[in-house]
């Protein structure tokens, strides 16, 4: 007799997430492969009889709609699911139940075409001369996690991929940490004050498919090209102004949710300097590729300045 398993599937904002249910062994040896022409190839190694959560059987002679633009076929031990401008798969392995989880995330013309018109990073201009990075949580602490993250890793390379851009402009760029360690506050507001670069940015994760941007009244004297009297003129705010742009600039290139709190968060009250925490959105609700990544921190760098 053979094996049974039970798929179902859900849309998010960028990405169908399909779940296959099965046993322990099904799970573990299957093979999930990224194919040609949109296509997702499932190998479970023996034969397995796979039914939707509607109850119809799956089969090779037709495939089935799990939803609009989802489609699976297949029979005996390999399965197709094809998905309408599949872009790229992430797959996890989960227990309790067991089960195989397939985000597959998709592209719409329109949003191949925003990509495409975006600014390359040499286009990007650096308005500041210094900064100090602060990758949040580390150690013990991890933060917030998910299905696929944990909030200390994912801040740690994120800082690291942001600083390298930022020293690729022959600017200075400076981590609060480099590694996996545990980091007090007191630690981090240290070190930024002892840089006295021209900002600070902490990078951290939400829970929710949003960049978030906090800010504190401080004066932005070295940010951007405004003159210094128009500096002390918008002084309490000019912070917030900044806050503001990367929060728009990000949603116009990027096409997400954004939002702006004014927030004395210990990070960006106690430093010396204009300081920022941001909020990247969830890996469980947004792609970071390559090429999202670079697009994420390119939009916030156009983002630090005051002027416009």
């Amino acid at each position: 007799m053979k094996e049974r398993g039970l798929i179902r599937a859900g849309k998010h904002h960028n990405y169908f997430r399909i779940v296959i249910e099965t046993s322990e062994s099904n799970t573990q040896k299957a093979s999930v492969v990224f194919g040609k022409n949109n296509t997702i190839n499932i190998d479970f190694r023996s034969a397995i009889r796979i039914s939707t959560s509607k109850g119809d059987e799956v089969k090779q002679e037709k495939a089935i709609d799990l939803l609009k633009g989802v489609r699976i076929s297949g029979s005996g031990a390999k399965y197709v699911i094809t998905v309408d401008g599949l872009d790229d798969i992430s797959v996890s392995k989960l227990s309790l139940p067991s089960r195989i989880v397939i985000d597959a995330y998709y592209l719409k013309n329109s949003q191949q075409a925003q990509k495409d018109n975006q600014p390359s990073a040499a286009d990007v201009s650096v308005l500041f001369n210094s900064i100090v990075i602060d990758p949040g949580h580390g150690g013990a602490d991890i933060g917030i996690t998910g299905a696929t993250f944990k909030e200390k890793e994912f801040a740690l390379a994120f800082s690291r991929d942001f600083g390298a851009i930022i020293s690729k402009k022959g600017k200075t760029a400076v981590l609060t940490r480099k590694s996996d360690q545990s980091l007090s506050l007191a630690d981090r507001i240290k070190t930024a004050n002892k840089r006295n670069p021209d900002i600070v940015i902490s990078f951290h994760l939400s829970s929710k498919p949003e960049l978030a941007v906090y800010s504190y009244s401080k004066a932005l004297k070295k940010l951007g090209e405004s003159s210094g009297a128009d500096a002390d003129k918008e002084s309490g705010s000019a912070d917030h102004s900044a806050a503001l742009n990367i929060a728009a600039t990000v949603k116009k290139e990027l096409s997400i949710n954004t939002r702006h709190e004014k927030l004395p968060l210990p990070i960006i009250k106690y430093t010396a300097m204009p300081a920022f925490v941001i909020e990247l959105p969830s890996p469980d609700h947004y792609k970071y590729d390559k090429k999202t990544r670079e697009a994420m921190m390119n939009a916030i760098i156009r983002g630090l300045k005051t002027n416009e």
